[in-house]
């Protein structure tokens, strides 16, 4: 969920990732002959700085108060939500992303997407491990474990953070789910998208995913 704690340790220490992704993804759309437009930053509010920055009608979208408190402070004439992400409606009726609204529904045409997914590890991946990172008033350590049965990938995070001269501990339990590529494309295919894979984020590389450019041109 990215309490408090969470999204200052990840704000601290893994920004910098999700600005270096962000700033590819608008190189790619320049390629594109895309150099302004809408943006909608699903539950990686970070990136949004990044977008309002290069021109893009931005809102930035995520689950936690948290992140999007601090994305706020970042942007702050930005539009940013708390909200899930299963809140969009695609593809029903004309788009419409009012923040006061309760749903965003998107166009049925001319829309793209770029997202990133975790896969299921190969034979000879572990299926436990730890990670963790240190800074000056913080620190992080994620348990990992595979559910191959359900194709979850179970994260118990403990935070540490120096907060008023005390240190905070916390701890969180986030579920992912992990996701064939083959599966992936097909969903696309079948929703009518034209479908580019990448290993990474140009020189971000996703060793345990894949990301994918998905777009579906104006109707002629």
């Amino acid at each position: 969920m990215y309490c408090e704690d969470l999204a200052y340790i990840h704000d601290r220490g893994y920004s910098d990732g999700a600005a270096r992704a962000a700033t590819w993804i608008v190189h790619m759309l320049r390629t594109k002959h895309r150099s302004g437009g809408r943006l909608l930053d699903l539950g990686c509010v970070g990136a949004t700085a990044v977008f309002s920055r290069a021109g893009y009608e931005t809102l930035g979208m995520d689950i936690s108060r948290s992140m999007v408190h601090l994305a706020r402070r970042r942007v702050p004439h930005g539009k940013s939500r708390v909200a899930s992400f299963l809140l969009i409606r695609p593809f029903h009726g004309p788009p419409s992303w009012r923040p006061a609204r309760s749903s965003i529904t998107l166009p049925s045409a001319d829309v793209g997407f770029a997202f990133d997914v975790r896969m299921p590890p190969r034979k000879d991946d572990p299926l436990t491990w730890v990670t963790g990172k240190i800074g000056t008033d913080w620190s992080v350590m994620s348990g990992r474990v595979v559910d191959m049965n359900r194709r979850i990938l179970i994260r118990s995070i403990t935070t540490l953070r120096l907060v008023r001269g005390r240190w905070r501990r916390g701890q969180e339990i986030h579920r992912q789910r992990l996701y064939r590529p083959s599966d992936i494309r097909a969903w696309l295919r079948v929703a009518g998208f034209h479908i580019e894979r990448r290993s990474g984020y140009d020189e971000i590389p996703l060793s345990t995913g894949a990301l994918f450019i998905a777009s579906k041109p104006g109707a002629p």
